[in-house]
């Protein structure tokens, strides 16, 4: 019995210790944690909206909030490729849209003026109604890359024959290339089952077509398709003024027109190869390019093959 007692009084003592000692570890522990943690919310109340290339340190020295502070800088990657890339886009539109504008209202100002004919009015008018066409589609345009960027742009994936938009589009391109030194040539009759957008597919490759018209002064104009084990792809090769390695890079960028005297010589808005690429990329395919400095271009889009469980709607 004292035995008993003498353990149940040491009991009373020792127990009020442990407690404060848990408590310590317990308190010194949650301070251990906090200290990383706090780490992580001074780095990040340091990144501001003018500056994104900050970023949060790691390793943290706890796997937990290492974890934590890897993931808010990958959402912070992505926040800052999106804020550049709005940024840019803000630019170039306004850069573009800039010339149009002026224009007409250079022209407005003009007509304006004092002692101007009907006639004199009259063409001024025309080149007005010109502009505003091709502003309105350059508009169109972007807002069709805008939608297939952030993926609000309807595609449809159903089994069509890309021979058959294949030889429309060779149709148009003879159409295209009247009255110039250029040989158009197509393809086979033999179906070719790809999985994607027949609509898509075709304003595709038009403006690939488009492209090879342009830039070709003289030459012939080929289509091509092939397939392979999972894929199949329509390919519009050209012989003309080509695209030299520096600007391979660069020709799905929005507004890219390479060298500035054939941009004007040639025309377009630079956007057609970028609505290509979004396009193709909504499909679930992509589009390859190879090309050298007078020696011609060849862009080949590529789709996802039918493995015949879809059917055209």
């Amino acid at each position: 019995l004292l035995g008993f007692g003498a353990l149940a009084a040491g009991a009373v003592l020792l127990l009020p210790l442990a407690a404060l000692a848990s408590r310590s570890n317990a308190r010194r522990s949650v301070a251990d944690t906090l200290v990383p943690l706090q780490g992580v919310a001074d780095d990040m109340a340091r990144i501001l909206p003018e500056d994104l290339s900050h970023r949060v340190a790691t390793p943290t020295g706890q796997q937990d909030i290492t974890e934590l502070a890897t993931t808010i800088n990958g959402m912070l990657d992505r926040v800052e490729h999106a804020h550049r890339t709005l940024e840019s886009f803000t630019a170039d539109a306004s850069h573009e849209l800039r010339t149009p504008l002026t224009h007409i209202r250079a022209r407005v100002q003009w007509c304006l003026g004092e002692q101007r004919t009907d006639d004199e009015i009259q063409e001024a008018l025309s080149a007005i109604q010109r502009e505003v066409d091709r502003t309105t589609k350059m508009a169109d345009d972007l807002l069709v890359i805008a939608r297939g960027e952030n993926r609000q742009l309807s595609v449809d994936r159903e089994e069509f024959d890309l021979t058959e938009v294949v030889h429309e589009v060779e149709e148009i391109t003879h159409a295209m290339a009247d009255g110039k030194e250029i040989t158009v040539s197509g393809v086979a009759n033999d179906p070719v089952l790809a999985v994607g957008d027949a609509n898509r597919t075709r304003q595709v490759l038009l403006n690939l077509a488009s492209n090879a018209v342009r830039y070709t002064p003289a030459g012939s104009v080929r289509f091509a398709t092939e397939q392979s084990d999972t894929m199949v792809c329509a390919s519009v090769q050209d012989t003309g003024i080509g695209i030299s390695p520096e600007q391979l890079e660069k020709i799905f960028n929005r507004f890219y027109r390479g060298d500035a005297s054939r941009s004007r010589a040639f025309g377009g808005s630079g956007l057609g190869l970028t609505i290509a690429k979004v396009l193709a990329e909504l499909q679930g395919g992509r589009i390859e390019v190879s090309s050298a400095s007078e020696q011609g271009s060849s862009f080949t889009l590529w789709l996802p093959r039918s493995d015949g469980n879809l059917r055209k709607s």
